[in-house]
C-alpha cells in the first residue's frame, strides 16, 4: 500500500490471494461464543476463542503469555486439519497502554502469512469519556 495506491500481484493472469487465511484467522481469533454451535454436537468443531476477553485485560507479563497461549489454542484447528504447518503467535507491549499480537502462519506449502493485531488502551478510555459521536 501507498499513498497513491496499492499494488496487486497477478499470477497466470489472476489477482494472487490468499485463500482465505485471513478471513479464516480472524473468524477463529474472534469468535467468543458462535450463536451456531448449538448445531454441533462434536465440540471440537465449536467456535469459541478466550483471544477477544484475554486481550482485553489489563496488561502484565502474565496476561501478555495468556493471550498469546489463547491465540495459539484458537488457531489450532488449522495446524491439526492441515490448512496451516506451523502457527506462533507473540504477543508484546511496545508501550505502556498497547498491546500488540504478532501471527505468523508458515503454510505446508511453505508461505508464511502474518497478521498484526494491535490493542491501543489509551485511545479506548478516552472515547469512553469523551465520545466522537457526541455533538460539539
Amino acid at each position: 500500500m501507498t499513498k497513491d495506491g496499492a499494488d496487486q500481484l497477478i499470477e497466470d493472469g489472476q489477482p494472487l490471494m490468499d485463500q482465505g487465511i485471513e478471513n479464516a484467522l480472524l473468524i477463529l481469533l474472534m469468535s467468543e461464543d458462535w450463536i451456531l454451535n448449538d448445531l454441533f454436537d462434536d465440540s471440537d468443531q465449536h467456535l469459541k476463542s478466550r483471544f477477544p476477553a484475554e486481550n482485553k485485560k489489563e496488561i502484565t507479563a502474565t496476561n501478555l503469555i495468556d493471550t498469546e497461549q489463547s491465540a495459539m489454542s484458537s488457531l489450532a484447528p488449522l495446524v491439526s486439519k492441515g490448512i496451516a504447518g506451523s502457527i506462533v503467535a507473540v504477543t508484546e507491549n511496545p508501550t505502556s497502554n498497547q498491546r500488540e499480537t504478532t501471527i505468523t502462519v508458515t503454510a505446508p506449502s511453505g508461505v508464511v502469512n502474518q497478521l498484526i493485531l494491535t490493542t491501543n488502551g489509551i485511545n479506548w478510555i478516552r472515547q469512553a469519556t469523551d465520545p466522537a459521536y457526541r455533538k460539539v
